[in-house]
């Protein structure tokens, strides 16, 4: 079959045209979609990163708070206490509700003894009448250690939360435990349900057994379990990263990560089908701009058989159509990309007050650290000093026990000098009786007699004397024992309480060292966000110049269409 000279024209050409405008449209969307699945990786990260470390920063919150309610005098006071009804306990009881209503975080907070009987509670039903001493958290506590339990079903209220318990220690002695109870639900609204990547995403965590402790579908708490899933077996095995799958007939991309501490998967996951929806759009925008091109250029080529003149007009009027809706299009995204880079710029100035901020608190938690560290030394050598007044106060106490023991043996000899002297006085009355017998003859005896009965008599007053005065004595020395016995055993209680101090001061210094370092890694994430959000700005900015000359050369394309109208 001869084709017409029209048709030899017009088929190869619409050929070309439609082989030309579907390769470059699938070239486009193919670009389209790979940057789109590259923005949606880095926000999933980012949101992944920024969601851990507020989940981070919020157990620690929570355990410091359980741990500092636990050194409470009030709680030891209670556990020491026998009566259920003891003011003690009232006392604990109060406490704790003073705790709950402090941090609205948890649900409940109790205080239970060795054996595991809950004697303080916020919940009042709860003392007397239940025992923890099944409990993992329970359990471990006892040994001394602050535990974190898994996420289960609450016994009483059938709600999902897990437990924070810390030991009550006595000294070295632990004598109880506190523990408190995190509302799941409460966690969720705050960490869970806020966090969105675009409409259909999802945010969800499973805990080391793959049970499902937060999820947008509330149903699937603590009732599914993620090991049931081909992805969830993928993130417990790898840990951390980034996977694709498909699901609830949807296909998924998820970050996730896992809490080395709990053993909790952390994930984010956006919606493909909604994240690649632009694209499906572009690609009938695209099928349908390639048709009305083949159709229009079909008439083109049909019209240019008949009329040279006007097929020439009616290009130029769809040209410059065309380079007014460039020219519009190019303003419009001039527009927009320079308000990203002023919202950019406006966010690095928030980033960088930020981190001056940090690193002021970072000065001050390293030099209440210092001070912390010299307060230790202080207290190392009060405790010195202590130690070698007690040790004075030792050798006091006993050189006292010394003089009571030689005051009482002086006392004994005093004694035996009085009954000498009662017995010479008998003597001298017996001499005197028989001096009065003889007559003249025993008048000289009777004389010496009455002087013996004398002197004995001032020995025996002498020797009452000297008796009363170191009985007065060794009363006197038995009270000095007493007293300083008393202030030895005072000492021992000060040299107790200082090492009990030196301990808390010890455990202040680590606290504020640790929290130096942790803001010191807080300020150098926020560096590296700064450094994200300055190659955004510039990003924009240099969207925002490449725009511009996009409407300049639209501009110019605008008269170059005139010129060529005006020509035909």
């Amino acid at each position: 079959m001869r084709l017409s000279l029209r048709s030899r024209f017009l088929i190869p050409t619409m050929i070309l045209v439609a082989f030309g405008m579907v390769i470059s449209a699938l070239l486009c969307g193919m670009m389209a979609k790979g940057a789109l699945e590259e923005s949606a990786d880095s926000q999933l990260r980012q949101a992944l990163d920024l969601t851990s470390s507020r989940i981070t920063v919020y157990l620690k919150d929570r355990k410091g708070e359980v741990l500092a309610w636990s050194q409470a005098k009030q709680c030891v006071d209670a556990l020491h206490a026998v009566d259920a009804k003891s003011p003690e306990r009232v006392a604990a009881s109060d406490y704790l509700v003073r705790c709950q209503k402090q941090s609205d975080y948890f649900e409940n907070i109790g205080l239970a003894d060795i054996q595991g009987n809950v004697i303080a509670a916020y919940v009042a039903s709860a003392v007397g009448k239940v025992n923890v001493k099944d409990r993992e958290y329970f359990k471990e506590s006892s040994k001394g250690n602050l535990f974190v339990s898994e996420v289960v079903a609450s016994r009483t209220t059938g709600n999902a939360g897990f437990m924070i318990a810390a030991p009550v220690k006595d000294g070295e002695n632990i004598v109880g435990v506190l523990y408190g109870t995190i509302k799941m639900n409460a966690f969720n609204e705050t960490f869970i349900d806020p966090v969105k990547v675009g409409n259909e995403g999802q945010t969800f965590i499973f805990q080391r057994n793959g049970v499902f402790i937060a999820h947008p579908d509330k149903s699937l708490i603590l009732k599914h379990n993620a090991a049931d899933r081909d992805y969830g077996q993928k993130m417990m095995t790898q840990k951390e990263g980034l996977i694709h799958y498909s699901d609830q007939g949807k296909k998924w991309m998820t970050a996730f990560t896992t809490n080395k501490e709990l053993n909790w998967t952390l994930c984010i996951a956006a919606c493909m089908d909604e994240i690649l929806a632009p694209i499906k759009r572009l690609y009938y925008v695209d099928a349908y701009c390639v048709a009305a091109i083949i159709l229009v250029a079909a008439l083109i080529i049909a019209l240019i058989s008949q009329s040279t003149v006007r097929p020439i007009r009616a290009i130029s009027i769809s040209l410059r159509e065309e380079a007014d809706q460039v020219a519009s299009t190019s303003y419009q995204l001039s527009t927009s990309s320079q308000q990203v880079a002023e919202g950019t710029s406006e966010q690095a100035a928030s980033i960088d007050e930020t981190s001056s901020a940090l690193e002021k608190m970072a000065g001050m938690t390293k030099q209440n650290a210092e001070h912390a560290a010299q307060a230790r030394k202080l207290m190392v050598e009060t405790s010195q000093v202590v130690s070698a007044a007690n040790l004075s106060m030792e050798h006091l106490t006993a050189s006292m026990h010394e003089i009571s023991k030689a005051s009482e043996e002086t006392s004994k000899i005093i004694k035996t000098i009085d009954e000498i002297a009662f017995q010479t006085n008998l003597l001298s009355l017996n001499a005197a009786v028989e001096a009065a017998r003889a007559g003249e003859a025993g008048l000289g005896f009777a004389v010496v007699s009455n002087e013996v009965r004398n002197l004995a008599m001032r020995s025996a007053e002498a020797a009452k004397s000297t008796a009363n005065l170191i009985e007065s004595t060794v009363n006197r020395i038995k009270e000095g024992a007493a007293v300083a016995e008393e202030t030895s055993s005072e000492f021992h209680q000060v040299a107790g309480k200082i090492t009990e101090m030196d301990g808390l001061i010890s455990e202040i210094t680590t606290a504020s060292n640790e929290q130096a370092r942790g803001i010191d890694q807080i300020n150098r994430a926020i560096e590296e966000v700064d450094k994200v959000v300055q190659q955004n700005a510039a990003n924009a900015e240099e969207s925002a110049s490449a725009s511009e000359n996009m409407n300049a050369q639209a501009e110019q394309m605008k008269e170059f269409v005139q010129n060529l109208t005006m020509i035909v």
